[in-house]
């Protein structure tokens, strides 16, 4: 563990996984296990990152991160499920949401967002056709557009070769989210300016998951 926590493996591994995701050979790619729903929501669910973060360019941050399922709360009525984080920079939420709350409706999955007060916020969903886009919120305020639709080659790195998986893309910022139905998310990228830093940028890329398979 403390040779995962070295920014130095950190950018290694993440140089092997790019180079991974364009490789046509999938022979020694392992079989996977998979849940039920788009993210798949039971207590224990463990979900562990390689996270880079960039301020203008420049390397700013390099570490693991591991999000766990750890309990369920009801609130607003809804029944959500609450992540956190086991390292010390750990974001606590799914790559792609706002907070440490979420809940699976019909292959939906709503998030639990803060802008002046607290609201449901729909961020992934199955496309109804091969392009989808939809507002983000529930309640039609303070919302942003976000498009799906299906990769067209399976999505391959270190873990397996996943097939069937989902691109997620933003108007708010430079986003993209990739998910694996039944998985998690595999990997999320956002850029955005920042009048105090400048331009930031973060990367999470999966590189290992444990499921409650029941």
């Amino acid at each position: 563990m403390i040779l995962k926590n070295n920014p130095i493996f950190i950018i290694a591994f993440l140089f092997f996984s790019l180079s991974c995701d364009n490789k046509d050979n999938t022979d020694e790619l392992q079989d996977y296990e998979v849940g039920d729903g788009l993210i798949p929501a039971a207590i224990g669910n463990m979900w562990i990152y390689a996270d880079s973060m960039w301020i203008e360019d420049t390397l700013y941050q390099a570490f693991i991160d591991t999000i766990v399922i750890g309990d369920t709360i009801h609130a607003l009525g809804y029944p959500w499920w609450f992540t956190k984080g086991m390292n010390e920079n750990s974001f606590r939420s799914i790559p792609g949401m706002h907070s440490s709350f979420f809940y699976n409706e019909n292959d939906t999955i709503i998030s639990l967002q803060y802008a002046w007060s607290f609201y449901p916020s729909i961020k992934f969903l199955l496309p109804i056709d091969s392009n989808t886009s939809f507002y983000t919120s529930i309640e039609d305020w303070h919302s942003h557009i976000r498009t799906v639709s299906y990769l067209d080659e399976p999505y391959i790195h270190s873990i397996a070769s996943f097939e069937d998986c989902l691109i997620f893309t933003g108007d708010e910022w430079n986003e993209e989210t990739i998910l694996k139905p039944g998985v998690g998310v595999l990997y999320h990228y956002v850029e955005r300016d920042d009048s105090w830093s400048g331009n930031r940028k973060l990367s999470k890329t999966l590189i290992e998951y444990d499921l409650v398979i029941e």
